[in-house]
C-alpha cells in the first residue's frame, strides 16, 4: 500500500530517495547487530554511527514534502546542504528523546543498547546521563534554528522556492513535536488499559 502511493504520488528522483533511505536503515542495522553481537555496550561515537539509521527518522523525513503536500519541490531545494542538516538534527532529537522516554522498557528487554545506558557507562550517573540527553536535545535545537534562518535566508527571494523551504522546514519541526506528541498518547493508553498511574 506505501509502496504504491509513492510511486504514483512521487517523482522518479524521490521514489530512489526513499529507496536510498531505506537501504540505509537495512546496513545501520546490519552494523547495530554486529556491535551487539560482539557482547559489548558501544561507545557514544559508535553509537551515533548506526543509530540516526536505525531510528528510520530518515525513511520518514525522506516523505517529508509529500507529507506536507509538496508536488513540485526543486530537486536542489531537497540536496540544499542546510536542508540536509535540518534532517540529521530532526533525526538526533527524535533519537534523544525516544531514548530518554523509553530507557525503561528498554533495560527490562534487556536491550542495553540506548544513549541513556551509554552515557551512564561514562559517567556512572543516571542523572548526568539525563542531563547529557537534555544537552543533545538542547544543542541540537539550537543549531536546527540556526540552520533552518540560513536556509530560509538563501530562498526568501523566491515565492515558490521559500513556500517549499518554509513547508519543509515546518516538517521537520511538526515531526519533532509530534513524536512527543505521540508518545504522550500511547502512554495514556497504555496506563488505562493496564491500570497503572507511573
Amino acid at each position: 500500500m506505501i509502496g504504491d502511493t509513492i510511486r504514483s504520488a512521487r517523482t522518479i528522483e524521490q521514489r530512489r530517495t526513499f529507496l536510498e533511505e531505506l537501504q540505509y536503515f537495512m546496513n545501520k542495522s546490519e552494523a547495530e547487530q554486529a556491535i551487539r553481537l560482539r557482547g559489548r555496550l558501544p561507545d557514544l561515537e559508535e553509537f551515533w554511527q548506526y543509530r540516526i539509521g536505525t531510528s528510520a527518522v530518515r525513511v520518514v523525513l525522506a516523505l517529508n514534502s509529500y507529507c506536507n503536500d509538496l508536488d513540485d519541490v526543486p530537486p536542489e531545494v531537497l540536496k540544499d546542504a542546510d536542508y540536509c542538516s535540518l534532517l540529521d538534527l530532526t533525526n538526533i532529537n527524535i533519537c534523544a528523546v525516544n531514548d530518554l522516554l523509553s530507557v525503561k522498557k528498554e533495560l527490562a528487554q534487556g536491550a542495553v543498547e540506548n544513549l541513556v545506558a551509554i552515557l551512564f557507562a561514562s559517567t556512572g550517573s543516571t542523572a548526568l546521563a539525563s542531563h547529557g540527553i537534555m544537552e543533545i536535545v538542547r544543542a541540537s535545537k539550537i543549531r536546527f534554528d540556526a540552520k533552518a534562518k540560513q536556509f530560509l535566508q538563501r530562498y526568501a527571494f523566491e515565492d515558490d522556492a521559500a513556500h517549499v523551504a518554509r513547508r519543509l522546514v515546518e516538517g521537520c519541526k511538526f515531526y519533532s513535536t509530534g513524536n512527543l506528541d505521540w508518545r504522550y498518547v500511547l502512554s495514556c493508553i497504555f496506563r488505562k488499559l493496564t491500570g497503572t498511574h507511573h
